[in-house]
């Protein structure tokens, strides 16, 4: 397996981390944690995209990356409002 294979496994471990993160912890603390993984994904699927390819096709491919990450949370938060019970959405946060 090459280098960029792993490189992209990575980040999408990372992106994909941090997406279910943002979804199941409900603390802010933590949800601050699952964006940052979210980042750090994308920073490491941006640089091994660009060893690999241009730097013209690498924005383009990286703005592809990202597109398809926020498709994806797009789509879940769809979901999860849609499962919350009459289109309401109920509150979340932590109690004392």
């Amino acid at each position: 397996m090459s280098n960029f294979f792993l490189y992209m496994v990575g980040a999408f471990g990372l992106v994909s981390i941090g997406i279910l993160g943002c979804i199941i912890n409900r603390s802010l603390t933590l949800k601050l944690q699952s964006v940052f993984l979210i980042i750090a994904g994308a920073c490491i699927a941006y640089f091994s995209l660009g060893n690999r390819f241009g730097h013209t096709r690498q924005i383009l491919l990286y703005a592809s990356v990202i597109l398809i990450i926020f498709l994806f949370i797009f789509l879940t938060s769809v979901i999860i409002y849609s499962k919350s019970g009459n289109g309401k959405i109920t509150d979340v946060s932590e109690k004392p």
